[in-house]
């Protein structure tokens, strides 16, 4: 076994750590464990350990590879890493092929000059909205394998009558699934962890569909963990030999599974497919059913009662959904939102005894219907399941107690990388500081202080400055800036900010140094401030997770004292996290600043 790392043509050699072991010791150790039979193995390093290539020398060992990311931001440093500044040979001397899979919004369209998420194309439109009926018959016009004069009704039209008019829409469905057109395509099979999928490869050259070929010959594919868990839940990721979780802490402590579905656009939906399916029994009932749940709602959000998904009438929508006929309906259809909600059902399909559902309105006064299950130990073991092996990576694992209590883990493996905390961070007090937890801040002019205390923080900084945002209610509102004179950002600015970033754009001009303030929520993990690219971290508050929330409330109710430990464990981990983003090697120093005494003392 030897170790691969080239930058062009140069060879890197592995990294040696404090403990005396190298990085290919570390994969040494990990196809040992492997072999022995390890279903999970734990690759504890924190920063200096190199993670990334030493979990594509496993993958070359190994074999064919899932590696999971958190965060957008790790998946565009794989990216950025491995397309075009390194790669990783092969045992036969072939380039490692790695391919990462990214969402529409990363894609310009070949089919028009919009964007590839935009909701107009003829592989995102909405075939159940009659505004779309124009367009709709356009792309039938332009679809080369259906005669427009078949359709003189718009809700004759099916995906299939109008996403072909692209050249490139290249869709990925079950074997099983009748395709009677697409005879361009070239229908290529493979392995997926639900038995057998074709990729209908197309011709044109849409970059979002051709990434879909990775499923049938790539070595690596790179998911971030919401499109891993998605492609597991509906069946359709290619069966690999390892599964590597980066962050891996991160992604278990998000194993709670929750969703969301709209009522009202789901009984609006429904309403079209009964028109539209007119010999089909099923749809008017499921119809009624939702329209029932809607009228009796009300009760439910006012009492904002918690209730066991046995004792709802969900349990009778999931019913309908997986019926064949309805489920085959939709499931050549991942755009509409009746996929979304058939998906977001089957991800609790094993666990209707333990799923949680509470039902809300939405601000445009929408009912929404929210399930959630808190048993992590059997989410986790339907991805075991699944899968083959699993090698986690962190530098903050979870503590033994809650591996096993929360995530029932007993059996696992634990390989030492580097484990010696690199740089230093200085904790700077500037005298206003004071533990501002919930009860403090129901004091009468707490809320004011909190707010001059942050201010103070981020004001005095050294420059540049990283603000983790633990809580947009951290920030003041717009009316509070104005009442108080701060000169900070408002919550709503911030909000509005990062839902117009979807590229990441605001991290990069704080690296390439176009701004000197960096206010986020999303910079806990893999994003990296290196040197003097970033001077100052301030904390808006200690990491804690909201213990009003759904996920907590529950889980505490069902299992306070393991709640509790998993509680704290996860806020301690999420500290050492934050501060991390500005340390990334031994000559690295960052300083730590918050309104927050309790910051400062976990860093003391």
């Amino acid at each position: 076994m030897k170790w691969s790392l080239y930058k062009n043509k140069e060879y890197l050699k592995p990294f040696l750590f404090s403990n005396g072991k190298s990085q290919l010791d570390i994969v040494k150790e990990v196809i040992d464990a492997a072999k022995e039979g390890n279903k999970i193995i734990f690759i504890h390093g924190f920063c200096g350990t190199g993670k990334s290539a030493v979990a594509l020398n496993i993958a070359k060992e190994l074999g064919r590879t899932s590696i999971v990311v958190p965060v957008k931001a790790l998946q565009n440093q794989y990216f950025e890493d491995y397309t075009n500044k390194y790669h990783i040979n092969k045992n036969n001397d072939e380039k490692l092929k790695i391919s990462i899979l990214f969402g529409r919004q990363n894609f310009e369209c070949t089919f028009t000059d919009e964007m590839a998420d935009n909701i107009f194309l003829p592989c995102t439109i909405d075939v159940n909205y009659k505004e779309n009926e124009k367009r709709l018959f356009e792309y039938v016009k332009k679809n080369p394998f259906v005669s427009a004069e078949d359709f003189d009704d718009y809700k004759k039209v099916r995906r299939m009558s109008v996403a072909p008019a692209c050249l490139s829409w290249s869709p990925v469905l079950p074997a099983d699934f009748e395709v009677t057109m697409l005879d361009d395509a070239e229908p290529l099979m493979y392995e997926a962890v639900n038995g057998k999928y074709i990729y209908y490869k197309r011709g044109g050259n849409c970059p979002y569909y051709n990434q879909y070929q990775s499923y049938i010959d790539a070595d690596v594919i790179i998911f971030n963990s919401m499109k891993y868990e998605l492609e597991n839940a509906i069946g359709r990721k290619p069966k690999t030999e390892v599964e590597i979780i980066d962050e891996c802490d991160e992604f278990l402590d998000n194993l709670s599974n929750e969703k969301i579905i709209n009522l009202n656009m789901l009984q609006s939906k429904l309403g079209f497919f009964s028109s539209k399916y007119k010999d089909n029994k099923i749809i008017p009932e499921i119809y009624e059913l939702v329209s029932d749940m809607i009228k009796n709602s009300d009760k439910f959000i006012e009492n904002e009662e918690i209730f066991l998904l046995k004792e709802t009438k969900v349990k009778n929508l999931m019913t309908y959904f997986f019926n064949y006929t309805i489920s085959h309906m939709i499931m050549n259809d991942e755009e509409d939102y009746l996929f979304n909600v058939y998906s977001n059902l089957e991800s609790f399909k094993p666990y209707t005894e333990e799923t949680y559902v509470v039902f809300s309105r939405n601000k445009r006064d929408e009912i929404i219907v929210k399930l959630i299950m808190v048993n992590l130990e059997r989410k986790l073991k339907e991805f075991l399941d699944k899968n083959k092996t699993f090698v986690m990576m962190s530098g903050t694992i979870h503590s033994r107690k809650v591996l096993e209590n929360i995530f029932g883990i007993k059996k696992y493996k634990i390989i030492e990388a580097e484990v010696k905390e690199i740089g230093k961070r200085n904790r700077i007090r500037l005298g206003k500081e004071k533990d501002f937890n919930h009860i403090y801040l129901k004091k009468e002019g707490s809320r004011e202080e909190y707010l001059r205390a942050l201010s103070d923080c981020i004001n005095k900084a050294k420059k540049p400055v990283l603000i983790h945002v633990n809580a947009f209610k951290d920030l003041p509102s717009d009316y509070e800036c104005s009442k108080y004179n701060l000169d900070i950002k408002s919550r709503e600015k911030l909000i509005n900010e990062q839902m117009d970033d979807k590229t990441g754009e605001m991290i990069q001009r704080f690296k390439n140094r176009e701004i000197d303030i960096l206010y986020s929520t999303k910079c806990n993990r893999g994003v990296d401030f290196p040197g003097d690219m970033c001077n100052s971290i301030v904390f808006t508050k200690f990491p804690y997770a909201d213990r009003s929330s759904l996920f907590w409330r529950i889980l505490s109710k069902t299992n306070k004292k393991d709640a509790d430990v998993f509680y704290f464990d996860k806020a301690r981990r999420e500290a050492i996290q934050r501060s991390f983003r500005g340390v990334r090697s031994k000559d690295d120093k960052v300083d730590i600043l918050s309104p927050d005494m309790r910051v400062l003392e976990f860093f003391g």
